[in-house]
C-alpha cells in the first residue's frame, strides 16, 4: 500500500509539486509512515502475544486440560524476559525494514501504471527477503 501510494504520487507528478513549493518532500512523506510502522508494528506484536495467551488459557479450559491456576502458573514458570526483549527488538526491525523499502520502492518509481504495480510487489518481495535476512542476523546475535 505504501509503494503504491507513493508510486501513484510520483507518477501523477504530485510528489513534484511538493518539491517546487519547498517542501522536504522525504520528511513529509517518508518519514511519518516509518515512524508509524516502527511505532505499530510493535504494539500488534505485543497485542498478539497477549491475545494469544488469553486464547490458550480459554481454549484450555474449553477443552478441560487444565484449571486456571495450572495454565498461569505454566505460563510464569516458563516466562523469559530476554525472550520479550527479543520479541520487540524484531518487531521494531521488522517495521522499519517494511515501511522503509515500501517507501523506497514507491518514491523512485518512474513510467505508469504497470510500474506502481511492479514496484508493490517488488518491496513486498524484498521486504520478505531483507526480514529473512535480518531474522537470522538478530537470532545469530543474540541468541
Amino acid at each position: 500500500n505504501i509503494a503504491s501510494e507513493l508510486g501513484t504520487m510520483r507518477i501523477s507528478e504530485q510528489i513534484d509539486s511538493y518539491e517546487i513549493m519547498g517542501v522536504n518532500t522525504p520528511g513529509y512523506l517518508i518519514g511519518p509512515k516509518v515512524a508509524a510502522s516502527v511505532v505499530v508494528v510493535p504494539m500488534l506484536v505485543i497485542i498478539a502475544v497477549f491475545l494469544g495467551i488469553l486464547g490458550g488459557w480459554g481454549a484450555g479450559l474449553m477443552g478441560k486440560f487444565y484449571t486456571t491456576t495450572e495454565y498461569f502458573r505454566g505460563v510464569q514458570d516458563a516466562f523469559d524476559g530476554y525472550d520479550v526483549f527479543i520479541m520487540l527488538v524484531k518487531s521494531f526491525l521488522f517495521g522499519f525494514i517494511m515501511s522503509s523499502v515500501s517507501c523506497y520502492k514507491g518514491f523512485t518509481v518512474t513510467g505508469g501504471a504497470v510500474e506502481i504495480g511492479k514496484s508493490s510487489t517488488q518491496a513486498v518481495v524484498l521486504s520478505s527477503i531483507i526480514i529473512i535476512i535480518v531474522n537470522f542476523l538478530v537470532a545469530f546475535v543474540l541468541l
